[in-house]
């Protein structure tokens, strides 16, 4: 009669292992089943989640070995082993083969390398100037296109990616966390994304949240934990404002005017130096072409400022968009002693 030994059960560190290869193997979307099963098992216990960011701190931070051939070999191996279990069914067994060995590898240098990742905190403060546009990649992956005339803070966690957009326009393109938050301040309200493309602006009192892929979810008040955060992503709370692609989310002095639809493509095409506007009131237009000019507008009427402008127009040419306003518009202009452009309705 053959003896029978009964699996032991799988340690903190290696469920979270297997955890993180499944995210990074899915390029961190999972199913219903999957998400619930893994906020399930987070919330369990605090430690779960520590666990998670020890994985999350190899994988993403130590370069120099995630560079050697031996540690490419062995994601790429763990990645592609998951993904065929994957196809046959998520929840079998996970510590099999070569993913209990890559996952291992994590575990053991996690060890070394966790103590310094809880310790460090990626701060900075990213400005653009007058007519400077950058592209800016950030520890983790994601990328920043700053428009002219931009305040970024970003602070780097363990446990949240948090920034915040003091003044101007910047487009966030989010390298896929699920386990860690990114989110951005902006105008009292917290745009929460996860592996996404979105774009915020702050003008004239004005806050604009754009979706170009993915999701994202917005809301008012103080910045909740990184938990609470991340359960945002599947069950929205009353009052959050979830978006897609496509949508565009408007708040006017610090009130919702809610969900319109956006051309993506147009809103985009500041990173080309170009702005597109349809039906876009005069007086965001002049602010935005502002940024790219010495030569300020302004518009000093409310009837002007209202005035719905169509139109595609290059940055830093101040002159020509005064003159097609003119033409097309009932406004007139003044010009100032110090060069300033005054734009105000003809009656």
């Amino acid at each position: 009669m053959s003896e029978v030994h009964a699996s032991p059960m799988p340690t903190r560190d290696e469920e979270a292992a297997s955890w993180w290869l499944k995210l990074q193997a899915n390029e961190g979307h999972l199913s219903a089943e999957e998400g619930d099963a893994f906020d399930a098992w987070l919330a369990a216990d605090t430690a779960n989640d520590d666990a998670l960011q020890r994985c999350a701190a190899v994988w993403n931070d130590l370069d120099g070995l995630a560079g050697a051939p031996e540690m490419v070999a062995m994601r790429a191996d763990a990645l592609e082993h998951m993904r065929r279990l994957n196809q046959r069914r998520w929840a079998k067994p996970l510590r099999t083969g070569k993913l209990a060995y890559a996952a291992a590898a994590v575990l053991v240098l996690s060890v070394g390398a966790g103590a310094w990742y809880l310790n460090t905190a990626d701060d900075q403060q990213l400005a653009t100037g007058l007519g400077e546009r950058r592209v800016l990649a950030l520890a983790d992956g994601s990328h920043v296109s700053m428009d002219a005339k931009t305040q970024v803070a970003v602070s780097l966690s363990n446990g949240q990616r948090r920034l915040q957009i003091d003044a101007g326009r910047a487009k966030f393109d989010v390298a896929a966390e699920p386990h860690r938050p990114f989110t951005v301040e902006a105008g009292g309200h917290i745009v929460v994304a996860t592996g996404t493309s979105f774009s915020t602006e702050r003008v004239d009192g004005k806050l604009h949240v754009i979706v170009y892929e993915g999701k994202v979810v917005v809301l008012n008040g103080a910045m909740p934990d990184p938990r609470t955060l991340l359960s945002l992503r599947h069950q929205p709370t009353p009052g959050v404002i979830a978006l897609r692609p496509g949508q565009e989310f408007v708040v006017q002095d610090g009130a919702a005017r809610g969900i319109v639809r956006n051309d993506v493509a147009g809103s985009s095409s500041w990173e080309a130096g170009m702005f597109e506007f349809i039906e876009e009131p005069l007086s965001d237009a002049v602010a935005q072409l502002n940024r790219y000019s010495a030569q300020a507008m302004v518009v000093t009427d409310a009837r002007a400022a209202a005035i719905k402008v169509d139109g595609v127009f290059k940055a830093g040419q101040t002159e020509a968009f005064v003159e097609a306003m003119t033409r097309v518009y009932p406004v007139r202009t003044r010009r100032r002693t110090d060069g300033t452009i005054e734009i105000s309705s003809r009656n």
